[in-house]
C-alpha cells in the first residue's frame, strides 16, 4: 500500500524550494536593475503602435510624406524588413502638429535627396 503524505510539509523538500525562490528572486531583482534599452529603430508594428496608429495607417501616412521612409532595411535580402527612425517619426509629429515649424527632414531624408536618381 502506497502511504501518502498527511501534509505538503512531508511531501515537498521545503529547503529546496526556499532555495528556488532564493535564486529566482535574485535573478529577478538582477533583471530590474538592468537599465532598459529604447532602441531608436523601428519595426513597421513598432512605429505605427508609438504613433497610435494601426501599421496600415502608418504606411498610408508614410506614402503621404506626412512621417518619414525607413532608414534602412534588416536582412540580407534588398527587400528586408524596413526600419523607422524613432527621431525622425519624432521629428515629423513636431512638424505635424506644429510644434516645430522650422524643423527640417532627418538627415537620412537629406541624404536620400543627396542620391543620383537610381534606375532599379
Amino acid at each position: 500500500m502506497v502511504s501518502t503524505p498527511s501534509s505538503v510539509q512531508e511531501f515537498l523538500d521545503l529547503d529546496l524550494v526556499q532555495s528556488i525562490v532564493d535564486a529566482t528572486g535574485q535573478r529577478l531583482e538582477a533583471r530590474l536593475a538592468e537599465p532598459l534599452i529604447q532602441p531608436r529603430g523601428l519595426t513597421l508594428q513598432q512605429a505605427a503602435a508609438y504613433c497610435g496608429v494601426s501599421h496600415r495607417e502608418f504606411n498610408a501616412l508614410t506614402r503621404l510624406g506626412l512621417m518619414p521612409a525607413p532608414a534602412f532595411r534588416q536582412g540580407n535580402k534588398p527587400a528586408g524588413h524596413p526600419i523607422w527612425d524613432k527621431a525622425a517619426i519624432d521629428a515629423a509629429f513636431d512638424r505635424l502638429s506644429g510644434l516645430n515649424t522650422n524643423a527640417r527632414p532627418s538627415t537620412v531624408e537629406e541624404w536620400r535627396q543627396r542620391l543620383p536618381a537610381h534606375d532599379g
